[in-house]
């Protein structure tokens, strides 16, 4: 349901940016497939690099319209941010902390329950 609801918001030209934020575990698959590939084109992302309970998180940070976005992984709240907010996070970094970015002030939040695509697109409507 996740990766419908991003291709589709993406297929309607609705996100402008993209950047993805690897765990150490999702990097290392990632030049694997890559390597298993005839494309043998640059992989470029970033590291989400917070430990404990969220070592394996990985993280996909939009910009849409006027929202920074970021969706991680392993029930990782939505976060949606105001673009002019100086302390959401920035796209095309080299490191990620997913628990600074869960603490961050100013992030309207929503869990993956129930209809959060709705949640999510309202929130984007609300903050833009």
């Amino acid at each position: 349901p996740r990766r419908k609801f991003w291709l589709g918001l993406y297929e309607r030209k609705m996100i402008d940016e993209a950047w993805v934020a690897f765990s150490r575990e999702a990097a290392a698959k990632a030049r694997s497939m890559r390597s298993s590939t005839e494309n043998r084109a640059g992989l470029a992302y970033g590291r989400q690099e917070a430990g404990g309970n969220r070592t394996n998180t990985s993280l996909l940070i939009l910009k849409i319209g006027n929202c920074i976005v970021v969706e991680g992984s392993h029930s990782y709240k939505v976060h949606v941010f105001r673009g002019n907010n100086s302390r959401a996070p920035k796209l095309f970094q080299p490191r990620y902390d997913c628990e600074r970015i869960r603490i961050t002030p100013g992030a309207e939040t929503t869990i993956h329950n129930g209809d959060w695509q709705a949640r999510v697109r309202e929130l984007i409507a609300h903050l833009s």
